[in-house]
């Protein structure tokens, strides 16, 4: 080696101590290269991970999620990276907005994919806790009402028995308890329950259902105070004052006093459409008011008195007929405005016999008239 060090001429000795010092330099530069970049990235994850838990304390997910995603590029095998990424993803599925949610479901997966990055001796518990939180995260999260699933139904019915709340606002609870019993109902059907437990299942089915009827029947009687009892009471003071001035009115007074009657009997038919549903389901205030004088018998008596003011005024027309003067004709065009079918035997059989005797007085031509007049009831009042 050094006999071939002497042949070399001295640029070519120059040339080759030069080229040593240019590797020397080359060399050191570069790993004074490297040890700056890695000074670099050490530091710039540091700042990103400050970062992170800056705005996670500030509640900007969003931001935190960006940030953690810088990291993982610069520095996916740094494990305080991947510690980052999994406290982000708990405490990020905390809350309930699903926004923040849905960035820590995303962090969690790509948190896996930081593990073959990290030392071999860390890779084991990493992991491990990895697998942990996944756990954690997507396991079946327990309903309020898994255990009980009618807990929403009575806590509903608990409220609807308020007596401070209006009636109405206590009905539309009634009918979310009946919508969530069916929804369970619904829910039993279609899932596999073992015998124990359709048995426990329908048992407090069948419970809650009882206090519902029972918080119907108590919302019934509420709205009947409230609503119908006060429409009953005021028909039933009409009635009342009806028959104290227009029960026994004159003849000229008979159509106003009929008038008012089918008037009372129209309103009296409504009122009593609008306490059926309360005697059906028992309402004991209902079933009271209507003993004794109840809304039928009252309607019954109105419809008996109506018929029998009729039958006054259709009396009184035709004893008027048959003695009064003019034409056979003329006294049949009168007596066809009664309706014979209202009439009672008595005042029906008077009836055919004034009709008869003027009816056979009359000409061929006047009787065809006549009787057209009674099957038309052309002038019936």
């Amino acid at each position: 080696m050094a006999t071939e060090l002497m042949k070399l001429s001295k640029r070519e000795v120059v040339v080759l101590i030069l080229g040593l010092a240019c590797g020397l330099g080359a060399g050191f530069g570069f790993g004074k290269f490297c040890t700056q970049a890695s000074e670099s990235t050490l530091i710039a994850d540091e700042r990103r991970l400050t970062l992170v838990q800056q705005y996670m304390q500030n509640g900007e997910y969003q931001c935190a999620h960006d940030a953690l995603l810088s990291a993982m590029r610069v520095a996916p095998g740094d494990r305080r990276v991947f510690e980052a990424s999994l406290e982000f993803s708990r405490k990020a599925t905390k809350g309930k907005a699903e926004e923040a949610t849905s960035l820590g479901h995303d962090i969690h997966q790509r948190a896996g994919a930081l593990i073959p990055f990290l030392p071999l001796d860390q890779m084991k518990e990493a992991r491990e806790a990895y697998d942990k939180l996944g756990d954690e995260l997507y396991s079946p999260k327990k309903e309020p009402n898994q255990e009980d699933p009618f807990e929403e139904a009575e806590t509903l019915l608990a409220t609807c028995r308020r007596s401070s709340l209006p009636a109405l606002a206590r009905s539309y609870l009634l009918h979310e308890v009946e919508t969530e019993l069916a929804s369970q109902t619904k829910r039993a059907n279609s899932a596999e329950l073992k015998p124990d437990e359709q048995e426990r299942f329908w048992q407090r089915w069948k419970t809650v259902k009882e206090s519902y009827d029972g918080a119907q029947k108590e919302l019934l009687s509420a709205l009947y105070g409230e609503q119908c009892k006060p429409r009953i009471q005021a028909w039933r003071d009409k009635v009342e004052q009806f028959n104290k001035t227009s029960a026994n009115p004159g003849v000229d007074e008979i159509h106003k006093a009929n008038e008012q009657i089918l008037i009372l009997v129209v309103e009296g038919q409504r009122v009593s459409r609008e306490i059926a549903p309360y005697l059906e389901a028992g309402v004991d205030e209902a079933m009271k008011d209507d003993q004794g004088g109840g809304i039928d018998q009252h309607l019954a008596r109105l419809a008996r008195l109506r018929e029998w003011n009729y039958n006054r005024w259709a009396l009184d027309r035709i004893e008027k007929v048959e003695v009064s003067g003019g034409p056979p004709f003329e006294k049949l065009r009168s007596l066809a405005v009664v309706d014979d079918a209202r009439l009672t035997s008595f005042v029906g059989q008077r009836f055919s016999e004034v009709w008869k005797k003027f009816f056979d007085a009359s000409s061929k031509e006047n009787q065809v008239d006549a009787t057209k007049l009674r099957i038309l009831r052309e002038y019936q009042q």
